[in-house]
């Protein structure tokens, strides 16, 4: 099992007890279910500690099923059945709430799967990119991790791999992703393939014979996956690239609203509008409503985020989403199912077809 983790023995640390349980839970959960683990006593050698602390560690791991003890022998065997999985945030829930769709769907599938999800904050403050290398020590060697976004938690990754957690990154295909693909290959993905999924809407828009296609997004160079795939997918359907068809907001309703009323002076020749986000597309459709542009027989309007406001808007407006709960889920899975090797699951797209698009479905 090589070296393994070592007790930290300072003031600051867990007790003594619990890093044995947690450090122990995570070796052993490397094992094929069957292997026998070290004694008591060799425990005991190993971590210079009493032998009943070392007994109460394992009594611990036999209660919550996972290893096995044989009676009268005083030997255990591994149980290899993931319990915990660590969801990386930025910082702890006292400092800035976390949640997510992602999350929820990891909770959700962690329940019916009987495994406990646990957040663990990289720094003790809000700052995206400062990671707390003190706190980054207290994880234990081995254990599952989600990295929910490696745009925020690029910077812990090697760190992880060293400690040979078993990692699952959620790949949104970002400009990020792409430069770290090298470094991924090693962990679970679960892909959100937004690059198939502008193309997608693309065509939708396309076959509803829509020419001028706004883009309304947040990529920061034209590597992202949403610009790309824009132009791909225009490509494919032999219709002409246009830059000032392409609006830079990120997912804020006021600033959305007040620069798509800018472009729409500018650009009135335009037939369609793809938005990144729910906000931006009900932003949109109130410019549109107040513009008297008539929704869909004048103006298409269709969004890649899906949320149950655009159901309940006036119209119910168009998706093309990637089901980020799904995305949770799947990673709870793959860090469940011990795979040997690295695996890649990929997020179906799904098409909410409403009222804001022409379409013969």
């Amino acid at each position: 099992m090589g070296k393994g983790f070592q007790l930290d023995r300072s003031t600051e640390a867990d007790s003594i007890h619990q890093q044995l349980v947690d450090g122990l839970s995570a070796e052993f959960a490397l094992l094929p279910p069957g292997d026998p683990l070290p004694g008591a006593k060799e425990l005991q050698q190993r971590f210079g500690v009493a032998y009943m602390t070392i007994t109460r560690a394992l009594d611990e791991l036999v209660l919550r099923n996972e290893i096995v003890r044989f009676r009268g022998k005083g030997s255990f065997t591994a149980s290899s059945r993931v319990r915990k999985i660590y969801y990386l945030q930025i910082a702890p829930d006292e400092i800035k709430p976390y949640f997510s769709p992602e999350l929820e769907g990891a909770c959700e599938q962690a329940r019916i799967s009987g495994i406990k999800i646990q957040n663990f904050p990289i720094a003790n403050y809000d700052t995206v990119g400062l990671v707390d290398w003190d706190l980054m020590k207290k994880l234990p060697l081995h254990v599952p991790v989600v990295i929910s976004s490696l745009s925020n938690f690029h910077g812990v990754l090697d760190f992880l791999l060293e400690r040979q957690c078993q990692l699952v990154v959620l790949n949104d295909l970002t400009d990020r992703c792409r430069f770290d693909a090298e470094r991924i290959k090693h962990c679970h993905q679960v892909v959100r393939n937004r690059f198939k999924q502008i193309i997608k809407a693309v065509s939708i828009l396309a076959d509803s014979n829509c020419k001028k296609i706004l883009l309304i997004h947040e990529g920061p160079t034209v590597f992202n996956p949403i610009r790309s795939g824009y132009q791909a997918g225009l490509q494919e359907n032999h219709l002409q690239y246009d830059p000032e068809l392409e609006l830079f907001c990120q997912d804020n309703y006021a600033v959305t609203k007040n620069r798509f009323e800018v472009v729409m002076q500018m650009r009135p020749d335009i037939d369609a509008i793809i938005t990144t986000y729910a906000s931006q597309a009900l932003a949109v459709y109130n410019v549109l409503q107040k513009l008297r542009r008539s929704v869909p027989q004048q103006i298409s309007l269709l969004t890649l985020e899906d949320s149950a406001a655009l159901a309940m808007n006036q119209q119910g407006i168009t998706s093309v989403n990637i089901d980020r709960h799904c995305m949770g889920k799947l990673a709870v899975q793959l860090l469940a199912g011990n795979h040997p090797q690295p695996v890649c699951r990929e997020v179906p797209i799904v098409v909410n077809y409403r009222e804001t698009v022409k379409v013969k479905i």
